[in-house]
């Protein structure tokens, strides 16, 4: 008897432990943004001389989910090369308003941007994408960014 509850205790602590691991897990994965606001995106990518790579994103779209599962991994090496920032158009209205009134974004989620900095010290638009992509097509999109002619 004594060793079936040693056995139910040790159980009950293990998946105890591997839940939590699950749950640490998930909330840094969701953590993305290092800056607190669009704006301070913008401005560190500005102090850096960084482009940004922005996704417009909603806590209700699937593909929007999948496609975070999808580049997560990827997120260390991309914040070596960008500021790192999704919207969620819900969330932060102005700014995917801001999109759509410069003909940017026709509202469709999740959509990706690319940014660079221009000779004018201004971010322009160097790629752009929408719906839902696998890591290695998102891989492959993101390359071919830089492997067009005169970039």
């Amino acid at each position: 008897m004594r060793n079936r509850v040693n056995f139910w205790v040790g159980l009950t602590t293990w998946l105890a432990l591997v839940l939590f691991a699950g749950i640490m897990i998930a909330l840094s994965a969701d953590k993305v943004n290092e800056q607190e606001s669009y704006g301070k995106a913008w401005a560190t990518a500005y102090e850096q001389k960084k482009p940004m790579l922005i996704l417009l994103t909603a806590d209700w779209c699937t593909p929007c989910k999948q496609l975070k599962k999808e580049i997560a991994p990827l997120l260390p090496k991309l914040r070596e090369r960008y500021i790192v920032y999704y919207v969620d158009i819900d969330k932060e209205r102005p700014v995917a308003d801001s999109y759509k009134k410069a003909k940017l974004w026709d509202g469709d989620v999740p959509t990706i941007y690319v940014t660079q900095w221009d000779e004018k010290v201004q971010q322009t638009i160097k790629g752009q994408t929408s719906g839902y992509m696998t890591k290695s097509e998102f891989v492959k999109w993101h390359n071919g960014l830089y492997k067009r002619k005169n970039e």
